[in-house]
């Protein structure tokens, strides 16, 4: 292998490494805000209902 091609190949792996970071990252924090999630505050002014859809929705 040529010097290029290590080099390449080395960028490769640590693009990979570093979009599975990312990926574990985001997953993770998905997960904490679906156990936690996060409080708000606000006031419903009405409810309508998508036409698909069997439940109401708040509109603000």
């Amino acid at each position: 292998m040529t010097t290029r091609e290590v080099i390449g190949f080395v960028l490769a792996v640590l693009a990979s490494l570093l979009c599975l970071w990312g990926g574990v990252r985001e997953a993770r924090l998905q997960a904490r805000l679906r156990r936690y999630g996060v409080h708000t505050e606000g006031l419903v002014v009405d409810q309508k209902t998508a036409p698909a859809d069997d439940y109401l929705t708040p509109v603000r």
